[in-house]
């Protein structure tokens, strides 16, 4: 019996391929779907089993362009938004790299934290105005932890209506599950 292994980052780069294959964005622009797919063929072709092993986070970011970044950093989940909002991103501490998009487009880490029996979450936030909202992938490794999200109004007396959801499945359920916990009058911050 033949075994490979492969390293954390080469497993999650698979795994992002599977998932992003479930919900990719429209054929006609560029996609994490697509970004993936040509990425995780590129290693294959181009690198031995020793080199898949030992493959690292830098590595994989030397391998995408800035177009390709930067779909990585806004096109996992998308969303509108009909009055301008705080997007709170919740990450598990216990993931070693901090998605590279959190910085790199505006979020800033609040110093509010959130346990459960599991781990505990720091709070990322950013102010989007009216329109479309894109976030980025968890990352190249860690992915069992996938950050979740809140998504409040700026204004308190404004009724917030999250729509298009892009992937439709599981957007649609992160946005309602988060719509829910604000409606409730959970106050998190």
């Amino acid at each position: 019996m033949i075994q490979i292994k492969f390293s954390k980052i080469l497993q999650h780069l698979i795994l992002l391929l599977i998932v992003a294959g479930l919900f990719s964005c429209s054929k006609n622009e560029e996609s994490v779907k697509s970004i993936m797919n040509r990425v995780v063929t590129n290693l294959y072709q181009s690198k031995s089993e020793l080199e898949l092993e030992k493959l690292d986070y830098n590595q994989v970011m030397s391998l995408l362009s800035e177009d390709d970044i930067n779909v990585l950093a806004t096109k996992h989940w998308m969303f509108d938004v009909n009055v301008p909002v705080v997007v709170s991103i919740f990450r598990s501490v216990k993931q070693e790299t901090i998605p590279f998009w959190l910085e790199n487009n505006g979020f800033s880490k609040t110093g509010l934290t959130l346990k459960n029996e599991m781990t505990e979450f720091e709070i990322w936030q950013k102010s989007f105005p009216t329109g479309r909202v894109g976030l980025g992938i968890n990352g190249f490794e860690n992915f069992s932890l996938h950050y979740f999200v809140s998504v409040k109004p700026q204004n308190e007396k404004d009724e917030l209506v999250l729509s298009n959801f892009s992937p439709k499945t599981s957007l649609w359920v992160f946005c309602k599950m988060a719509l829910l916990l604000t409606m409730t009058g959970t106050n998190w911050f």
